[in-house]
């Protein structure tokens, strides 16, 4: 409950942050916007967790995923409006990383075969997938819509899944947005966070441009 509360807080600033940035005048459309969602969201997350024991931000088959003990949990947008279905493209048929989800809670369920030799899908048993997802809406103007945590039975279905608390972006006494800066943290293979002047001065390899030599021309010796 803890990581979906800082979760949802965390999309709402993420949202409005890139709503603010959006300019169509220059160009901006909607699959700038989606890809501005993933990698500066990615950023935050690394952030935010940095510190956080009990999750890490993991990256792995292209893509990032967080930690929290045996759970795994994907983050990805859904759609772009509050009426768009739960169960419409769900994540999972463009990446590796996307339809391991359903792939390892459908292995899962194979663990729990009822009488005719099938996965079963009772209560007990979806409750125990440990591959969870979790989708968001929303888009340019809006911002953040809606957001869900569920769990795919297999690629592209939904074992269960739960629309979340919607949330709002933080905001200052004035009424004003406010998103918290989270400079990024050098730190040591441990971990410590490494003060600016104790950091490794990095060799610069410099290369000498030479400049090649003009060839002689007959006129040159009159």
């Amino acid at each position: 409950m803890r990581v979906l509360n800082v979760i949802g807080q965390e999309l709402a600033d993420l949202y409005r942050d890139e709503v603010a940035d959006h300019r169509e005048a220059r160009g901006d459309n909607g699959q700038l916007f989606g890809m501005k969602l993933w990698v500066h969201g990615w950023f935050r997350y690394e952030e935010l967790f940095a510190d956080d024991a009990d999750v890490r931000v993991v990256a792995e088959n292209g893509s990032w995923a967080l930690h929290i003990g045996r759970l795994r949990v994907g983050i990805y947008r859904q759609g772009g409006h509050v009426n768009d279905d739960v169960h419409h493209d769900i994540p999972h048929a463009d990446s590796e990383m996307k339809r391991s989800y359903g792939i390892s809670n459908a292995a899962q369920l194979a663990l729990f075969e009822g009488d005719l030799g099938r996965p079963t899908l009772d209560d007990e048993s979806i409750a125990a997938l440990r591959q969870l997802t979790i989708t968001h809406f929303g888009n340019s103007r809006d911002g953040l819509v809606k957001w869900y945590l569920g769990a795919q039975s297999q690629p592209g279905r939904w074992g269960w899944v739960i629309r979340q608390p919607d949330a709002e972006a933080r905001r200052d006494d004035d009424g004003g947005v406010v998103t918290p800066i989270r400079p990024v943290k050098p730190r040591t293979p441990g971990g410590a966070i490494v003060p600016f002047d104790q950091r490794a001065i990095q060799d610069v390899d410099v290369t000498p441009h030479v400049q090649p030599m003009r060839e002689r021309r007959p006129e040159d010796s009159e």
